[in-house]
């Protein structure tokens, strides 16, 4: 049977506001020939960015507004990955809630990490529409994440640090390390 679980960073953003193709950066399928695609979501790889054509192919399909949170928004959201993180015994390294974007560290023992990206994606949306209604927008969330397994304790400590140091955090949750 293989194993299952480990420590993942997970990274993900609003509807609509931080589309493929963005000058910022993204981790997105992008192509590399003619019906070939490849995604650059390793640790240590650089993130592809400004690529305006996959930037409007990628406007083109919304079906509704950009989603840019506040303070109250972020809170529910941080509450939601501490219910998740609490009811299912993962450990919740940090994460960090930005008005675009979110960041989280967690450890599970027997989940990997698109069952963790899904679960916080699905308890934070319930949560916030309870909060604050539907969203002028087909959901919270973009529709993937980054999932990235961090495989040592180095990696960990880099994705805790970087969660933790973000610029314009609405909420934050962890402690760096020495």
């Amino acid at each position: 049977m293989p194993i299952r679980g480990g420590t993942y960073f997970l990274t993900w953003t609003t509807y609509g506001s931080w589309l493929p193709g963005d000058s910022r950066g993204f981790v997105s399928r992008v192509p590399v020939g003619t019906d070939e695609y490849t995604i650059h979501n390793r640790v240590g790889t650089p993130q592809d960015a400004d690529m305006p054509l996959v930037r409007e192919a990628a406007e083109a399909r919304m079906r509704g507004a950009k989603i840019v949170f506040g303070r109250e928004h972020a809170h529910c959201c941080r509450a939601a990955f501490e219910e998740v993180a609490e009811r299912n015994e993962y450990v919740l390294h940090a994460c960090a809630v930005m008005a675009t974007h979110v960041h989280v560290v967690l450890r599970s023992e027997s989940h990997e990490g698109p069952e963790l990206l899904r679960f916080l994606k699905g308890v934070s949306s319930r949560r916030l529409t309870q909060m604050f209604g539907k969203p002028d927008a087909p959901s919270w969330w973009t529709r993937h994440g980054s999932r990235r397994l961090l495989t040592n304790p180095d990696s960990r400590a880099g994705a805790v640090r970087y969660t933790l140091t973000q610029d314009g955090p609405l909420t934050v949750f962890g402690v760096l390390a020495d």
